[in-house]
């Protein structure tokens, strides 16, 4: 019996899929991902996020989101982060709607932008996904 178990379990730990895969699927991701804390602290950005906005990601883990955002836009997302997380719902892309973010450069970068909340922990974290809007 000891024996089914233990290869019940090893065949499960085999299925498993390991941190550093799960970062190369972050990673791949076509759009820009970010995961922030309910303090709008960014935890994680994947590559997309970095060649959108050219911060390597030791500049950004560990800051106020806000920094890749347009200044007029910093106040008011700084009102919305808690009122998200007091009822953490997904919200898609809506067609025409984009939030304008701010490169390492202080260039304007337009981008679509859908939240969705995942429990980590027992805690609830917001994952960000961006898309590049361009003229057209």
């Amino acid at each position: 019996m000891l024996t089914k178990i233990a290869k019940l379990n090893e065949a499960q730990a085999a299925n498993r899929i390991d941190e550093a895969t799960w970062k190369k699927i972050f990673d791949a991701a076509a759009d820009g991902m970010i995961v922030v804390d309910r303090k709008g602290t960014i935890m994680a950005v994947n590559d997309r996020i970095i060649h959108m906005f050219g911060y390597p990601s030791e500049e950004l883990v560990g800051k106020p989101v806000h920094i890749l955002l347009a200044p007029e836009f910093v106040e008011r997302h700084k009102q919305h982060i808690p009122l998200w997380f007091k009822n953490p719902t997904a919200r898609p892309m809506e067609s025409g709607r984009t939030l304008q973010g701010r490169n390492c450069d202080g260039e304007i970068v337009n981008v679509q932008i859908s939240i969705a909340p995942t429990v980590y922990y027992g805690g609830v974290l917001g994952v960000a996904t961006l898309r590049p809007v361009t003229g057209g």
